[in-house]
């Protein structure tokens, strides 16, 4: 007598998959029936449905994840998650705060779809949303009781109490433009709804999960104030570009500086194109999740307004014929810590010219390179620039062999000077120039943008070594060389003006 063997069908099969691969493999199942488009998995989804999984075991209680846009966050924490939950917890309740209406019913739609779609339901028909309430979004129960809830921020959840509490982009981008006051007011607002009004919405409070997504815009917004205030909260924190720096750096984060995060996604031309869009300012928040401090940090962002489309027509002149004009003083300066690797710091060359009382920036090159790449790239642009009367590099690191190598080699001679109190002491000596705008920058230079271009590290800088300032030691070599000889500050040098009877 033969045995008939039966075979589980496809359901039963992807169900048992799904019940041992986790959301990882929910969601590669469950991705065509929500998304139209293919999906391109990437490391860090990893990393998110990893941590997601451990905050719904309670391992932990509260995650924040911050990431840059388009990097499908939503989708994984308030689409997918919420349904991958109800197919072994389906009484679980949900409350989910967003900055709007057209946001948080986006994705409460997509979850709601979801659990009424054929696919779901034949692999988890015990789990269903009852007819009455499968036009809303705003609110809808399965056949469990459990329930989803998605609200506003300044929006009412009176009456509701849930086991797992959320919070996706509480703060839009339009929330950080304005005057300082009113930026601050409605960031306060968001803050109290994620800290006052969400909090009175616990089932139980000995089991509740909170989760906060989003990308960064402002230094006083709801994924830092929250991090910065409560240390049993895991984070999450994936820039665009590698930062080996970034305080808060995931230890899965091996990228190189500048590495993308899902160049199949989001390649260097889209993101270049993007971080022109975005600015400095806003590009360090949303893209490297590192907000610069309105204004910037040690200088203001409105220093950095002084612009040419055009050199003045003697510098024109200038550069035409490798001469310098008539009380114009060229010079080229460089910051030479090399070590060629990709983890190394960068090599700035730049060339300035002083004309009228000011500082011109007129051009750079800037990589990471070794020593002979270093020798042969200021070579070269001295052997471009040769008007310039010398080449002055900062006494440390590589730069006294360096100028050595290059005394009887290169088109420009080459000096030496010394540290004068580092990065930080030129640029304070410096700031008074910036402010004064003495300092004039191009217009349309390609590295004066980006995340980590000319701006943004100049704002962002801060004195404390954390960041890249290999760009801000260079500008600040070259103002305190051409612009504050004779003067240990700026005060200094206009002490004689601002005092009474100086005029």
């Amino acid at each position: 007598m033969s045995s008939v063997i039966t075979l589980p069908s496809d359901a039963a099969l992807e169900r048992r998959l799904i019940r041992s691969g986790g959301l990882a493999r929910f969601i590669r199942a469950a991705w065509p029936h929500v998304v139209s488009r293919p999906l391109l998995w990437n490391w860090h989804h990893d990393i998110i449905c990893d941590a997601l999984e451990r905050l719904d075991r309670r391992e932990i209680r509260k995650l924040c994840i911050m990431i840059p846009p388009g990097c499908t966050k939503t989708l994984i924490a308030f689409v997918f998650r919420p349904a991958w939950i109800w197919t072994h917890s389906p009484t679980r309740k949900f409350i989910v705060g967003t900055y709007g209406a057209s946001l948080t019913l986006n994705s409460a739609r997509k979850h709601r779809d979801l659990v009424n779609s054929a696919w779901y339901r034949e692999r988890w028909p015990k789990c269903t949303i009852p007819y009455q309430n499968t036009h809303a979004a705003a609110w809808f129960v399965n056949s469990h009781r459990g329930f989803r809830f998605s609200g506003m921020v300044g929006g009412d959840v009176t009456g509701r109490h849930a086991d797992d509490l959320g919070g996706d982009d509480l703060n839009k981008v339009q929330d950080a433009i304005g005057s300082a006051a009113e930026v601050q007011t409605v960031l306060d607002t968001s803050w109290r709804y994620w800290t006052e009004v969400l909090p009175s919405r616990q089932d139980n409070p000995l089991t509740t999960t909170w989760l906060l997504i989003g990308l960064r815009i402002h230094v006083a917004d709801v994924p830092g104030r929250w991090v910065a205030s409560d240390p049993d909260v895991e984070v999450i924190c994936i820039p665009m570009r590698g930062a080996p720096d970034h305080p808060l750096r995931h230890r899965l984060d091996n990228r190189a500086e500048g590495e993308l995060l899902w160049p199949a996604r989001w390649d260097e031309r889209a993101v270049v194109n993007l971080e022109r869009m975005l600015g400095p300012t806003q590009a360090a928040a949303q893209l490297q999740q590192d907000p610069i401090p309105p204004g910037g940090r040690l200088l203001r962002d409105d220093y950095f307004a002084h612009r040419y489309e055009q050199l003045p027509g003697p510098l024109r002149a200038a550069l035409e014929t490798l001469t310098p004009g008539s009380g114009q003083t060229w010079r080229i300066y460089g910051d030479m810590t090399f070590k060629g690797k990709a983890t190394a710091d960068w090599v700035v060359i730049q060339l300035w010219c002083r004309h009228e009382g000011r500082a011109y920036l007129i051009d750079q090159v800037r990589g990471k390179w070794g020593f002979v790449e270093s020798r042969r790239q200021l070579r070269d642009f001295a052997g471009r620039y040769r008007l310039a009367s010398e080449v002055k590099l900062e006494d440390a690191a590589n730069a006294a062999g360096l100028e050595d190598d290059l005394r009887h080699d290169c088109p420009v001679p080459v000096t030496t000077v010394p540290v004068a109190g580092g990065c930080l002491a030129r640029m304070q000596r410096a700031e008074g120039h910036w402010a004064a705008g003495d300092v004039v920058l191009p217009a349309d230079a390609t590295w004066m943008g980006g995340s980590d271009g000319f701006v943004a590290e100049h704002l962002g800088y801060d004195g404390s070594g954390r960041r890249h300032d290999d760009q801000v030691a260079c500008s600040g070599l070259a103002i305190v060389d051409l612009l504050c000889a004779g003067a240990s500050s700026w005060s200094e040098r206009w002490g004689a003006v601002l005092a009474p009877g100086g005029r």
